[in-house]
């Protein structure tokens, strides 16, 4: 799984790869804040807005 992280209201972003795809994780983001995480993996993706806290 790749995700891609943008931090709202900047250009600010943040990649990261699972390579077990989906399921139990921890990722650390680079700062707080309201993050959109673009989410891919054997040929789907979904979206979701994570508030995060570091």
């Amino acid at each position: 799984m790749v995700i891609t992280a943008t931090l709202a209201g900047s250009t600010r972003t943040a990649t990261v790869s699972l390579p077990g795809g989906p399921g139990p994780s921890t990722i650390d983001l680079p700062a707080p804040g309201c993050w959109t995480l673009h989410l891919r993996w054997s040929g789907h993706t979904d979206e979701l807005k994570l508030h995060y806290v570091a």
